[in-house]
């Protein structure tokens, strides 16, 4: 019987390199062979084609940008 691998969606609004993008790309290579690992950035990241190659796939979405100050919050 023929059981497709599950697909994994990674959220990460970083727009570059960062511990959680790592953390991802590492659950990507962890998870090669037993789940598709599709990874989503925002459409502004600048994040090289090269640092992308471990996902199944990569979207890009309309993220706002986060930010910790208050004012920018309310």
């Amino acid at each position: 019987m023929n059981n497709p691998l599950p697909i994994v969606y990674i959220l990460d609004a970083s727009v570059a390199i960062t511990g959680a993008f790592v953390a991802g790309r590492n659950a990507a290579r962890a998870l090669a062979g037993v789940a598709h690992v599709v990874m989503v950035l925002p459409k502004n990241h600048s994040i090289a084609e090269k640092d992308l190659r471990d996902f199944f796939s990569v979207k890009t979405i309309a993220i706002p940008s986060l930010s910790k100050n208050i004012a920018a919050l309310l």
